[in-house]
């Protein structure tokens, strides 16, 4: 082989060495980065606290008459990739239906209006999670355009993996009448876990190895026949 063509021959077997080094790097860099994080909620729940319920005689009620439902939950199954992304969907349902009958909301039924709201969580931890609820009648008339009824939840962040961390959140709702508002969910995703392989151990291989190999001993062999030139 003349020294031309042999100068030709190892250029382009450095070319493709170099070309699958490129390729390894990207494969480690692709296996080494977080993979999306699963989630499967299969079953909600309200637990509404004892001050609510529908009574037959309002004249010295006790009970605010709010109705909570889950029929609207459906299986929820998504992934979150991106610290700070998140996902809403249907909880549930809340209907005020107090009466207005003598003059609405009594004092006697301010108390023990707390919720708490169960998600059965099967994906990425498999247990039963709990948000918690405040929740604040005001005295008065129901048909005045007056705030009637307030629930506001507390978030929780809950853990799963090694150091994986998510958000579940409900909405807060505000009545100033009676009628009934679509509860909603979320999930936000905080911090992704640690699969525990640290980055860049990924082995190439075998065949982007050899032509890695064959790259650097073609760049060998041109620096001697150059140094003898």
């Amino acid at each position: 082989m003349s020294h031309r063509r042999f100068r030709r021959f190892t250029a382009g077997l450095v070319t493709i060495a170099f070309s699958a080094i490129g390729a390894v790097a990207m494969f480690a860099s692709s296996a080494a980065s977080a993979a999306p994080v699963s989630f499967s909620i299969t079953a909600a729940q309200f637990l509404p606290g004892s001050g609510y319920g529908i009574e037959f005689d309002e004249t010295n009620g006790t009970l605010l008459d709010v109705r909570f439902s889950t029929s609207v939950f459906t299986q929820q199954n998504f992934s979150l990739s991106a610290v700070n992304q998140s996902f809403s969907f249907n909880f549930g349902s809340v209907d005020l239906e107090e009466p207005d009958a003598q003059a609405g909301i009594n004092s006697n039924e301010l108390d023990n209006l707390d919720i708490t709201a169960k998600l059965t969580f099967t994906a990425p931890t498999g247990a039963i999670q709990t948000v918690t609820a405040a929740g604040t009648a005001v005295p008065g008339g129901i048909g005045d355009s007056f705030v009637d009824y307030v629930i506001d939840w507390s978030p929780v962040t809950i853990l799963f993996g090694n150091g994986g961390q998510f958000r579940l959140s409900l909405t807060d709702m505000v009545f100033d009448n009676r009628g009934s508002q679509l509860q909603t969910a979320t999930a936000t995703l905080l911090a992704l876990p640690d699969d525990g392989s640290p980055v860049g151990t990924d082995l190439p291989e075998p065949a982007s190895l050899a032509l890695l190999g064959i790259g650097i001993g073609c760049v060998a062999i041109t620096r001697r026949r150059r140094a003898k030139a």
